[in-house]
């Protein structure tokens, strides 16, 4: 009478090759996932930060149009005034005429948003225009330029 043979490890292997097969399927899963991170969700989601960004200047340049607004609605609009409303915004002056009609002021203005890799800028100059007498009923005119303007240098 023969004896049936015996496998002694192959009942052994079992739970080995299913955690083996977890780990493979684990592993082509993070695979996919940086994959389509890195060729699909990465890329749009620094073009959504530069909207945002861009966003941020425009939302920016309309306060600052309202804060002119406000500020020529008593009749007067001074260069301590337009620099206060500017200067308390991410932007800087860069001309003001005070003389003319309409009396225009040109600002450099940014705006930041946070990216992928970091933080995403965006900056614009704007031409806000108030046509003279001011008063109460002053409308600003914001107009984005297709350039900045020179800043104006320091004079000694």
């Amino acid at each position: 009478m023969t004896q049936p043979t015996v496998r002694r490890g192959s009942r052994g292997f079992r739970p080995v090759g299913w955690a083996l097969g977890a780990v493979l399927v684990l592993a082509l899963l993070v695979i996919g996932a940086v994959i389509w991170f890195f060729g699909f969700a990465w890329p749009h989601s620094g073009s959504t930060a530069q909207r945002s960004a861009d966003d941020q200047t425009r939302a920016v340049a309309a306060d600052i149009s309202r804060g002119l607004a406000d500020r020529a609605a008593d009749g007067s609009l001074t260069r301590a005034e337009i620099d206060d409303v500017v200067g308390h915004r991410p932007a800087s002056v860069l001309s003001v005429q005070l003389a003319d009609n309409p009396l225009t002021v040109v600002a450099k203005v940014h705006g930041v948003a946070s990216g992928p890799a970091g933080s995403v800028g965006s900056t614009r100059c704007y031409q806000f225009t108030v046509p003279t007498p001011v008063g109460p009923s002053s409308q600003v005119d914001t107009v984005p330029l297709a350039s900045c303007p020179p800043e104006p240098t320091a004079t000694s």
